[in-house]
């Protein structure tokens, strides 16, 4: 079930014991409700018998990513303004922010906009940061969605997914996390090695050096 600042969602979850859908789960009010909205999903499980877990709880967030922060904002500008006409249409007519692609940007990435949430505009080690934010505040939960907003153009919205698939995803799931830690190990221990390898090569050309002087053929190898 859906939820964003209402309890709405939360109650429906538990009392049925299905996954829950945080809508706008970015925007600071909403994101300070999230771990309220947990505890009403559990508290309505309990009294109705059900079961629930956090991995079935979905936050959804907007984002635009980039190499750099600047090359991301000026993606955006392909249609943030387009999608101010939506707001309008949806009720409540044209925000004053929303005469300006950049003026809306600094609304969207600072207070967030109601129903899409706070934007994550940046590099992928941004977006990275935006979601331990939110596994901190929620207390934890199982996935990432991502707001299709159209904003950007198609070219650079699948870049975005790919910088997103590429950094964001392994570092959020700890898949280079044994490589991290065995470069962290391989450099603890670097001089040792460095100075082993360093041995084996020099004796490697020694016996090399001597085996053709012996048949007489002079060293031709240089270290």
């Amino acid at each position: 079930m859906a939820g964003a600042i209402s309890p709405t969602g939360a109650r429906a979850a538990g009392t049925h014991g299905i996954g829950l859908l945080s809508l706008a789960a970015s925007l600071p009010g909403a994101a300070g409700e999230l771990p309220k909205h947990w505890a009403v999903v559990e508290e309505k499980a309990a009294e109705h018998g059900k079961t629930v877990d956090r991995r079935n709880w979905r936050l959804v967030v907007p984002m635009h990513l980039a190499e750099t922060r600047e090359q991301a904002r000026a993606d955006m500008e392909h249609g943030t303004l387009k999608l101010a006409r939506y707001q309008e249409r949806l009720g409540g007519g044209l925000p004053a922010y929303a005469h300006s692609a950049d003026r809306m940007l600094d609304e969207w990435t600072g207070n967030g906009l109601v129903v899409f949430g706070k934007l994550t505009l940046g590099t992928p080690d941004d977006m990275i940061e935006t979601i331990a934010q939110l596994e901190k505040q929620s207390g934890g939960f199982g996935t990432v969605l991502l707001l299709a907003h159209n904003c950007a153009s198609p070219e650079a919205t699948f870049r975005s997914y790919e910088l997103f698939a590429r950094y964001v995803m392994p570092a959020v799931n700890g898949a280079n996390r044994a490589r991290g830690r065995a470069l962290d190990w391989a450099h603890a221990n670097s001089q040792r090695f460095i100075g082993a390898m360093m041995g084996g090569i020099a004796k490697a050309v020694d016996a090399h050096e001597a085996e053709r002087s012996e048949r007489g053929r002079g060293t031709g190898w240089r270290r």
